[in-house]
């Protein structure tokens, strides 16, 4: 089953909503990490909402030994939504911020990935996987600074599809 996972401070944003109503139509749902600056709930005008809201109260009591040693006010409060959706049984989580809305050919996200293009295994453990994608001097959060500028490495197409429970799809104009 699809889940999807965010962490946010604010209301259901017009992506969010977005977003729940493409997710439900594939049956798939959202989990939600709040943190210490809010939202207090995170309810819609939306009839259907496959939305379950994490405050910080929910993390510390979901069981996860993890929770405590996370920080306030940080990104990293997402792994706890991670864990719910696999707690709950997500078999593919698709990962996105709460102001990112899906564009027109936006889909539901399946485990396994059709011809993908794949990276051989080099010396580095880190891959700036923008530069597939742009020439632009961009990369992505927590690559290692040193990484930035290291040539690309050659990504090979192949033919058998692949496991990839976690996935992320491009962002138009908001690469964060």
């Amino acid at each position: 089953m699809l889940f999807s996972t965010i962490t946010t401070i604010q209301s259901p944003t017009a992506c969010v909503e977005n977003l729940v109503a493409r997710l439900g139509q594939s049956q798939a749902r959202l989990i939600v990490a709040g943190d210490s600056k809010g939202p207090n709930d995170f309810v819609s005008t939306q009839s259907s909402w496959p939305v379950e809201f994490l405050s910080l109260e929910d993390q510390n009591s979901a069981g996860f030994s993890i929770t405590e040693k996370l920080p306030t006010g940080h990104y990293a409060r997402k792994n706890v939504a991670y864990l719910q959706a696999m707690r709950s049984g997500a078999t593919c989580i698709y990962e996105t911020d709460d102001d990112n809305a899906p564009n027109d050919c936006w889909q539901a996200r399946e485990e396994f990935v059709a011809g993908p293009r794949c990276v051989a295994a080099s010396n580095s453990s880190w891959v700036n996987v923008y530069k597939y994608f742009t020439d632009d001097n961009i990369w992505p959060r927590g690559l290692p600074l040193d990484e930035i500028s290291k040539p690309l490495q050659i990504a090979i197409e192949t033919t058998d599809p692949i496991q990839a429970p976690i996935q992320q799809g491009l962002v138009n104009g908001s690469p964060d």
